[in-house]
């Protein structure tokens, strides 16, 4: 097992394909993204996230790390987001059996300063989880063309 960090997007490139069936290598590659991109990645698709160095150092010495690498590369789960909000705050409610308790639990943790870190993205402290743009993700959205028909 060996850790690489960097920001070359050829080296990240390069670790991800290296265990393949046609390399012949059997390697646990764990790949530590360089913080900005690590940041730009999760603003896009998680932008409820306050991906601070904190976070960053968690992913950079396997802390939830497969976690917190896939928030740089794509919307979580609902699932996975509880996994995170597990590994930082302790145990929330299932968000999939009562969306209310969990984002109440959250909330309660985010307005304690020990949840309010810089965020690098703003350049402002800011709770790891805004709550409200997480409730905008995760609450169930209308079906249909929202029309009325009167």
């Amino acid at each position: 097992v060996f850790v690489v960090e960097t920001t070359d997007v050829d080296v990240i490139k390069y670790y991800d394909e290296l265990p393949s069936p046609e390399s012949g290598i059997k390697a646990d590659v764990k790949i530590a993204k360089g913080l900005g991109i690590m940041i730009d990645g999760a603003r896009l698709y998680n932008p409820w996230l306050n991906y601070c160095l904190p976070m960053h150092l968690c992913q950079t010495l396997g802390i939830c790390s497969n976690v917190l690498s896939q928030a740089a590369s794509r919307p979580l789960s609902a699932a996975e987001i509880r996994v995170l909000c597990n590994t930082f705050i302790g145990d929330v409610p299932d968000p999939d059996v009562d969306l209310g308790a969990f984002l109440r639990t959250i909330d309660t943790f985010m307005s304690n300063d020990e949840h309010t870190k810089w965020n690098p993205a703003t350049g402002k402290n800011a709770p790891l989880v805004d709550v409200e743009k997480l409730r905008m993700k995760l609450s169930p959205k209308p079906t249909g063309c929202g029309c009325i028909i009167a």
